[in-house]
């Protein structure tokens, strides 16, 4: 819930999420380390990411997986949109702490099972 908080009042209080590290690292588990650190298993790649927006948003997307599908379908439309606008502006992924293949991590699969938190 405080990722969650935080995602919610940054741009709320004029803060961007862009190059920025925030002061809270959400708890993840293996899986979705996983999700964050495909590219290097290592302490530092994870470091490195771990209090990042893509961290961060990982925690929407266990969020967005537990409800309905009608919300997996918002999400991933979401993340379509995320990537439009990324590609729009020319903004350099790796500054929101996204490797890639960051969009295959963040959409999630409908009909998947639920994710367990």
């Amino acid at each position: 819930m405080n990722t969650i908080r935080i995602l919610r009042n940054t741009p709320a209080h004029c803060s961007r999420f862009y190059g920025r590290n925030f002061t809270y690292n959400p708890f993840l588990n293996g899986e979705d380390l996983k999700a964050i650190c495909y590219e290097k298993e290592s302490d530092v790649f994870k470091n490195k990411f771990k209090n990042n927006f893509f961290a961060e948003i990982i925690v929407l997307k266990i969020l967005y997986h537990n409800l309905s599908e009608e919300d997996h379908l918002k999400w991933n439309a979401f993340i379509n949109e995320l990537e439009r606008r990324l590609k729009s502006n020319n903004l350099d992924e790796i500054y929101l702490g996204f490797n890639n293949p960051w969009k295959d991590a963040l959409q999630i699969k409908i009909g998947s099972p639920a994710h367990s938190v």
